[in-house]
């Protein structure tokens, strides 16, 4: 594999702490914990993005789990059901929580980059499975890239997980449509080979808060977006040109 010198700066609790980070600490673990908002996002964050994302990936698979906007702080905050970007609430679509979207596709899939930009992390990092379900108490190492990219004067992070291999380096540059690595089922993927893919801005204090790439479209039952007004959350603006 690739140089690993991140790997010795992050703790071995490198997982928990990114899910920690959408919307509440610093993916460094700032400890800071209830100080970072939707307030600590640079001025203009909210403002209507330009759609800059590509497909991450090579072939075409449907997403398999959805962003959820009403608590997308998974595993801190949990209530039943989670609401996707529709504007439904279900118990069955999805995981309550989920930081993210997962594609599910075979092992060795080819992931690219879904946009220019610089990779900010990059390896194989220690996940602890036992904050998915407390019998599952084993930590394993799942294949990660982060791509930083700045639109409009937003920082926004493109994370991927559960890679079986890393192409890229920390402080590489890329472009989009650049292979970065293969798809697996490492970590705590669980039984199904898929691809995490987390979007999220970055505010003020460096803490990345979770937005949906698919944006809000909402319902009649649920018109406004329950994230977009969270003191914790952030407005999801559809950022797909073209949308897996």
């Amino acid at each position: 594999m690739r140089s690993y010198g991140l790997a010795r700066l992050l703790s071995k609790s490198i997982f928990l702490i990114f899910l920690i980070s959408c919307g509440i600490f610093t993916i460094l673990g700032s400890g800071g914990g209830g100080s970072d908002s939707a307030d600590d996002v640079d001025e203009g964050s909210n403002a209507p993005s330009f759609r800059f994302l590509s497909k991450p990936f090579i072939g075409n698979y449907k997403p398999w789990q959805w962003v959820d906007h009403e608590y997308p702080m998974w595993p801190i905050v949990k209530n039943g059901t989670i609401v996707t970007y529709w504007g439904e609430r279900s118990s069955t679509i999805g995981y309550d929580g989920h930081v993210g979207t997962d594609y599910k596709m075979p092992i060795g899939t080819t992931l690219v980059a879904a946009t220019s930009g610089e990779v900010i992390h990059a390896g194989f990092f220690e996940q602890d499975c036992s904050v998915f379900d407390d019998n599952w108490n084993v930590h394993e190492m799942s294949g990660q890239v982060a791509i930083q990219k700045i639109v409009n004067g937003v920082v926004y992070n493109i994370f991927y997980d559960h890679m079986s291999r890393v192409d890229v380096d920390q402080g590489d540059k890329v472009v989009a449509g650049q292979p970065i690595g293969l798809s697996g089922r490492t970590g705590c993927a669980g039984p199904f080979p898929h691809l995490h893919l987390n979007v999220s801005i970055v505010g003020k204090r460096g803490n990345w808060i979770t937005v949906d790439p698919y944006g809000w479209q909402g319902s009649a039952e649920i018109p406004d977006d329950p994230w977009a007004t969270h003191p914790k959350g952030a407005v999801s603006h559809y950022l797909w040109k073209e949308e897996p």
